[in-house]
């Protein structure tokens, strides 16, 4: 559905927009961290490609972002690092070239090489 016009609740929009207006609200308090749980979970792909500029974006301005996505690519393809959680603990944080598919999967199942 088409913004309407400013009277219109958020439920009216589309996922995607949805969270688009949430972020808009949080970075109205020019926030130093973002925390993220999911966040494209749900929306199609035009609005992941949007909320993944906007993201790339506040980082390039010095925004923090926490991320938890239950999408590997999404990980790969967005991160700066990745910590792998195992049993409530951080088991490997992946950086640069250490991010890849495999070494996230290992991470992740407790494969040890």
């Amino acid at each position: 559905m088409r913004f309407s016009g400013f009277a219109a609740p958020i439920s009216s929009l589309s996922g995607g927009n949805q969270q688009k207006a949430v972020i808009g609200r949080w970075l109205v308090t020019d926030p130093n961290i973002l925390l993220m749980d999911d966040p494209t979970k749900g929306i199609d792909l035009h609005s992941k490609a949007d909320l993944y500029q906007i993201m790339r974006e506040l980082a390039a301005e010095g925004v923090s972002i926490i991320l938890y996505s239950s999408e590997d690519a999404e990980l790969l393809g967005i991160a700066d690092r990745i910590l792998v959680f195992n049993g409530g603990r951080i088991v490997q944080t992946l950086e640069d070239d250490q991010m890849t598919a495999f070494n996230l999967y290992q991470a992740a199942y407790g494969v040890t090489a």
